[in-house]
């Protein structure tokens, strides 16, 4: 029976001993919320880290035996936005009602309370830019012609200076094939008459003015010194008032109203201004104007008085005062029959009207308080995004937008330290905004009108973030004739309606608008505002020329991102629409990416050289390497060499990124046409012959060369080898541009700039990168049942990385532990060896044993790492900076544990840090890192390692022990330095042994003439073991009068030598000076004397009786008794 018992306990401990491998070991493959794959993104700056969504839960306890996990390229994704107009809020410009977000430069120079912003005064002012004006032509009809006319004129084809501001102006039949009026109604006589609107006119400001061309026709005879000009057309204006707005039919109520020639310039009454009547310099009919009357005839156009024929005309219209006004324009052709002078005959062409007070020169508005972030969505990964303006523009105005320090007028400045100010366009980026230096900031809007002050920008709304579009009232966007008062009014069939995104780009000559955007667009979502039935049709044309269709709605999201986009619009039905956006999702790369096992501070993974561009994204070109680091430039130059070749342009790819995107833009193409091939590792891939044109991009340039095939070919080759590895094992390929003309001139060139190519890329993190250690000493650190330990991700910008594939394997039975002696604060320079104590055991379940033991030391500042094993004993594994120093050890074996006491000394080359993790480990001899023990220095005055030295206190005594004040001491040659030397913020002394106290005198000497002055050492001694020092000096039989002294700390190397602190006075070298007056010799006494009495006389010397050993001294009340002393001997 009782071997029965044994036998079934000896089967049960078997058992146990086999299962309990098995028991305590475990399968992570999913991330600690349950997925198998994460995104880890960083957003907010200037830290740009994530130590929350790349967690992975680990047994308490267990031990990681092997662990890995995929490292991929990703992108952090932002679509939001904040829009501001009269939609999204009643009065939303006004101050009053916005909580006062808008500002005004002077509020009544703005229309504020309307749904729009511009400029305004009490007059009526028009340009006519992209607009009559509702001035109207009631011409009637002629065989040939159109009337008065608004339009665009250019390149000189009617008028040799076009309009006389911008581009559009009123003209009689202003696109005659002929340019001729007089044969608008196949000869017959005729008018051309245009009338305004309705102007009131102000009391304080009644005279009209507007820009006028003329050429009419008219005849010179009897060439000479007096020669005969007739003038037969004319032009004049007429005027009708009322007492209201309302006026008759346009046919009544007029009468001729004459120009206002003292405030008209540019033509004269003899030059273009003539009066009616027969004769020499007359206009021999103009309707119903009399001898008395004038009117416009002949040409404006002078050699010298007016070259480019446009003038001011003015009007005098005080007799129309408090009533409203029309005027009308006429040009009277009366079929003249002499041959024209003139070249061409237009007609009567006007331009910038202006009755009453002109519109302010200029103005601002600011809007207050935009953030990165608007709650519950996250924040921008970088800068504010895009600002889309809806605002009508012309050629003769401005609008232009300055960001604004929130709350201020400072003017802020993006990542490269450019201003963001002065900023157009319907879309403006504002990505290179660091928003921890600008967490919130304020647009101010620009007004400006120009030269004549008629024309004021209109701003309509704005949106700031990730959307883009139109609500049909900037006809820079959208152009179509259908477009009324803000609705594209489709007519159905299919017609389409364009519309492309742009970006001014004003840093190319000429400027380039562009349809890239700075970050990739990763998805796109189309939104509509219309009164239709029917859902539009919408098409995208990308910039590889392939086509997308998109459903209002809903996101389209492409298989690659992508740069840009145009879009067509179209209805099967007539509808009208009013508003048109893209909602964009922007992707965000991060530069200096890094991924932190267990958030400790030691970086296992990084692409952070400057030269490698964004995780998944390379937009910098190669500018040289330096101490293994390779550095980067935001443009390259390649110059041609004498054979008309050259190679540059070089940038930098991880070998086995897959290439999704490739864009490049060459420009200041100074070396002509040029065949251009892509090289790398001695292989070349032609991308053809570029055009002889200074801006060399996609959008100049059909079709754009298959950049991206180029580099995917280099990349694939077989051939292909790495230029470089990091220092985290990435090897990375270099490809340049080469540029060949053999008829270019030596030393042309060709810039290439906004370098773009999106990539996969991938890797894995396993043992090589010290994975299942790290998670070992998360473990370790950790506490509960079960405990998370992040993968840390770090960048210097917004991005992401993705992490899949993982799998962690654990087991129970690789114990260690770790205790520090005297339980230290921290670890210091101090020459005191410091011992810790730790214990390995290796499970015989687990059928290892032990190999190895390791002591690491990660910081900040450096890592450092000693081993043990019974092979080799105790060495330094890893110290390439040599920060400490081995000391004796010693193990010991108790049963399966053994005991390693490991002493070493800190050397003062460890630079300060704030925390100290020591982690101490066994190697089992199947390879596994064992769990480790853990501790953490991390003192609450940030000194787990220090070491700055300073001189703490000071004092200097003289020969009698007396401290002496600094500025004036007073000694002997023998004097003492008594204080105190200390390390940064401790009470701890550095090491003796790693420095020297020095004493320097200041000399002054004239050598040939020059006076030469320096510190000259007196005196020198050794460190003292506790840094308190009472050092005695004699500064030699030759001392004497006055001299200046310095004490310092001299030698010291590794740490910095700081100054002392107040109220010690320092020089720059953190020596501490005083002033010495010497006196060498003691003094001697002399003479002791009495006075004989009391009342002798003292200034007499025989009264005075010399005192010895046994001189009796008569008793008195009173006793004088005289001291002589000699200090310096005769």
């Amino acid at each position: 029976m009782t071997d029965r018992k044994s036998a079934i306990t000896a089967l049960v401990f078997t058992c146990i001993m086999l299962i309990a491998p098995i028991a305590g070991a475990a399968n992570v493959t999913t991330f600690s919320g349950g997925d198998s794959e994460v995104t880890v993104e960083v957003r907010d700056g200037p830290d740009y880290t994530n130590i929350v969504d790349g967690t992975v839960t680990i047994p308490s306890g267990d031990t990681v035996t092997s662990a890995s996990v995929k490292v991929s390229t990703g992108m952090a994704t932002h679509e939001t936005y904040n829009t501001i107009n009269s939609e999204t809020s009643q009065f939303v410009w006004d101050p009053v009602y916005n909580n006062q977000q808008t500002e005004y430069s002077t509020l009544t120079d703005f229309t504020y309370h309307d749904e729009t912003v511009s400029l305004v005064s009490g007059g009526f002012s028009t340009d006519f830019e992209r607009t009559g004006s509702e001035f109207i032509d009631i011409s009637p009809p002629v065989a040939d012609g159109f009337g008065w006319q608004h339009g665009t004129l250019a390149e000189g084809t009617v008028l040799n200076d076009n309009c006389n501001t911008g581009n559009d102006c009123w003209g009689t039949n202003m696109y005659d094939f002929n340019n001729d009026y007089t044969d608008d109604d196949l000869g017959s006589g005729f008018s051309y008459s245009m009338i305004t609107p309705e102007m009131e006119v102000d009391p304080g400001s009644y005279i009209a003015r507007f820009s006028s061309w003329h050429g009419m026709h008219w005849t010179q005879t009897n060439p000479g010194a007096n020669p005969t000009n007739t003038y037969y057309d004319c032009g004049y204006v007429m005027v009708r008032n009322s007492s209201s707005s309302s006026f008759p039919p346009p046919e009544v109520g007029w009468s001729y109203i004459p120009f206002d020639m003292t405030n008209s310039t540019g033509v004269s009454y003899a030059n273009g201004l003539y009066p009616i009547g027969s004769g020499n310099g007359k206009i021999q009919n103009c309707d119903s104007l009399t001898g008395t009357d004038y009117a416009l005839g002949g040409e404006s156009t002078h050699p010298t008085q007016n070259p480019n024929g446009w003038s001011t005309l003015a009007l005098n219209l005080n007799q129309h005062i408090h009533k409203y006004v029309q005027l009308k324009f006429v040009l009277s052709h009366n079929s003249g029959s002499g041959a024209p002078e003139n070249t061409s005959m237009p007609g009567w062409f006007i331009d910038d009207f202006r009755i009453g007070d002109p519109l302010p020169q200029s103005g601002s508005m600011t809007v207050k308080g935009f953030t990165p972030k608007q709650s519950p969505s996250p924040g921008f990964p970088d800068g504010y995004g895009v600002l889309t303006l809806e605002h009508e523009t012309t050629p003769t105005n401005s609008l232009t937008v300055s960001v604004l320090r929130a709350g201020t007028t400072e003017i802020a400045l993006d990542r490269d330290g450019n201003q963001m100010t002065g900023l157009e366009g319907p879309i403006i980026e504002l990505w290179g905004i660091d928003t921890s230096e600008y967490p919130v900031i304020d647009l101010r809007f620009d007004f400006d009108t120009g030269q004549y002050r008629l024309s004021t920008a209109v701003l309509h709304g704005l949106s700031i973030g990730t959307r883009v579009g139109t609500g049909m009232n900037d006809t820079d966007v959208v152009q179509s004739p259908m477009i009324t008062n803000g609705v594209w009014q489709s007519p159905g069939g299919d017609i389409p309606l364009f519309y492309n995104p742009t970006i001014a780009d004003s840093s190319y000559n000429p400027t380039l608008y562009t349809s890239k955007f700075s970050q990739p667009i990763v998805g796109i979502t189309p939104v509509v505002v219309d009164d239709c039935t029917e859902i539009p049709k919408i098409e995208l044309n990308l910039r590889d020329n392939s086509n997308h269709n998109l459903t209002v709605g809903q996101k389209w999201t492409p298989a690659d991102p992508i740069f840009g986009f145009s879009s067509i619009i179209s209805y099967s039905n007539t509808c009208g629409l009013s508003e048109i956006w893209f909602d964009l999702e922007f992707g965000h790369s991060a530069t200096g990416v890094s991924i932190d096992i267990a958030n400790d501070g030691d970086i296992e993974w990084a692409m952070e050289e400057p030269a490698f561009g964004s995780f998944g994204r390379q937009t910098e070109f190669w500018a040289g390497s330096s101490l293994g680091v390779n550095y980067a430039m935001d443009e390259s130059t390649i110059t041609l060499n004498t054979n008309g070749e050259a190679s540059g342009g070089s940038f930098m790819l991880p070998i086995g990124a897959d290439v999704k995107v490739a864009d490049v833009v060459m420009s200041d193409n100074t070396a002509g046409a040029f065949d251009l091939s892509l090289t790398a590792s001695g292989q070349e891939v032609s991308l053809g012959t570029m055009p002889n044109q200074s801006v060399i991009a996609y959008e100049t340039v059909f079709p754009m060369f298959a950049f991206k095939s180029a580099i995917t070919s280099l990349m694939n080759n077989p051939l292909l080898q790495a230029s470089h590895v990091d220092a985290y094992g990435n090897e990375w390929a270099t490809l340049h541009f080469k540029i060949s003309n053999p008829n270019a001139a030596s030393g042309t060139h060709v810039k290439l700039d906004n370098l773009d190519i999106i990539y996969d890329w991938e890797t894995s993190l396993a043992g090589a990168e010290n994975f299942d250690r790290e998670l070992n000493q998360g473990i370790a650190l950790g506490t509960g049942a079960q405990v998370d330990v992040p993968l840390a991700m770090s960048a210097n910008s917004g991005g992401a990385v993705l992490l899949s594939d993982l799998l962690i394997t654990t087991a129970s039975g690789y114990d260690s532990t770790l205790s520090l002696t005297g339980s230290p604060e921290g670890l210091y320079p101090n020459g005191d060896i410091i011992e810790a104590i730790s214990t390995h055991s290796v499970s015989q379940s687990t059928g290892a044993a032990f190999a190895e033991s390791r002591l690491r030391m990660e910081s900040s500042s450096g890592v450092v790492e000693l081993a043990f094993s019974e092979l080799s004993l105790f060495t330094e594994a890893h110290d390439p900076e040599n920060l400490v120093t081995m000391e004796s050890s010693s193990y010991s074996w108790a049963g399966d544990e053994i005991t390693v006491t490991w002493r070493f000394r800190i050397n003062t080359a460890w630079e300060d840090t704030a925390e100290l993790r020591l982690y101490a480990s066994l190697v089992a001899d199947n390879g596994v890192n064992g769990l480790p023990g853990a501790i953490v220095l991390a003192p609450a005055n940030g000194n787990a390692i220090e070491n700055d030295a300073m001189i703490s206190a000071f004092e200097l005594r003289n020969n009698a022990g007396d401290v002496q004040n600094l500025g004036s001491a007073s000694s002997n040659q023998n004097i003492n330095l008594v204080g105190s030397i200390r390390l940064e913020g401790l009470d701890v002394a550095p090491d003796p042994t790693s420095y020297n106290m020095t004493l320097q005198r200041w000399d002054v000497q004239t050598v040939n003439g020059t006076v030469v002055s320096e510190w000259i050492e007196v005196t020198n001694t050794t460190g003292v073991i506790g840094g308190d020092f009472d050092w005695a000096i004699n500064l030699g039989a030759t001392a004497a009068g006055q001299a200046t002294y310095r004490f310092m700390i001299d030698g010291y190397e590794g740490g910095d030598t700081l100054c002392p602190p107040a109220p010690l006075v320092s020089d720059a070298d953190c020596a501490i000076p005083f002033n010495l007056s010497i006196d060498t010799y003691s003094p001697t006494l002399v003479n002791i004397s009495v006075l004989k009495a009391a009342n002798f006389d003292q200034t007499i010397w025989t009264n005075w009786r010399s005192l010895v050993d046994d001189t009796w001294v008569l008793p008195s009340a009173q006793q004088k008794v005289r001291v002589l002393a000699q200090d310096i001997p005769t």
